[in-house]
């Protein structure tokens, strides 16, 4: 696994980089299945709106050796930002892990079928 991170206008802590590597811990577990030379690459970033005033926007894209995986989101509190990254993108990793399961079932399927 490799990681990058950067911040546009945001301090990265100590605090805010361990509690991200043990999200992304989390995320590496099912990414395993799909090969295991893959990258995160995380951006932390302060904008501003003239509306919304000043907010957070989180970046993170799973580079996979067939896929690219990205969440993106925008908030007040990064931490809570990270939970929300880290949940959509197990989620999308779920959903391409049962795509690939039917796939290899309906190529058993029509196999069995032709003999």
């Amino acid at each position: 696994m490799k990681l990058q991170i950067s911040s546009n206008d945001f301090t990265l802590t100590s605090q805010i980089r361990s509690y991200l590597n043990l999200k992304l811990e989390k995320i590496e577990k099912f990414a395993k299945r799909f090969g295991k030379n893959f990258l995160f690459n995380v951006s932390i970033s302060r904008i501003s709106h003239r509306r919304e005033g000043e907010r957070l926007e989180l970046v993170l894209n799973l580079y996979l050796p067939a896929k690219i995986i990205r969440s993106q989101e925008k908030g007040e509190d990064v931490y809570a930002l990270i939970d929300v990254v880290e949940s959509e993108i197990l989620r999308q990793l779920k959903t391409e892990k049962e795509k690939s399961l039917v796939g290899s079932r309906d190529k058993a399927r029509r196999l069995k079928e032709s003999k």
